[in-house]
């Protein structure tokens, strides 16, 4: 059996001038979260909610963007 053990792993974005300067609310959120702790999981929920993207069952509070975090 598989035992899951909780360790860091380094998380950085980049982002071109170009997309701040298209994107300012969204860059504005990555800068306000850069020392957040986040699970590999709501990766996918945040750069879902960055794409535009929306499906049914989309949780926002699953973004580590969201006004809706958790």
């Amino acid at each position: 059996e598989h035992e899951s053990l909780p360790f860091d792993v380094p998380f950085f974005i980049w982002q071109s001038d170009g997309f701040r300067a298209s994107n300012p609310d969204a860059a504005a959120r990555w800068a306000q979260h850069t020392r957040k702790k986040i699970k590999v999981g709501d990766l996918f929920y945040t750069l879902v909610e960055l794409s535009g993207v929306t499906f049914d069952g989309f949780d926002p509070s699953l973004s580590f963007l969201s006004d809706q975090a958790k």
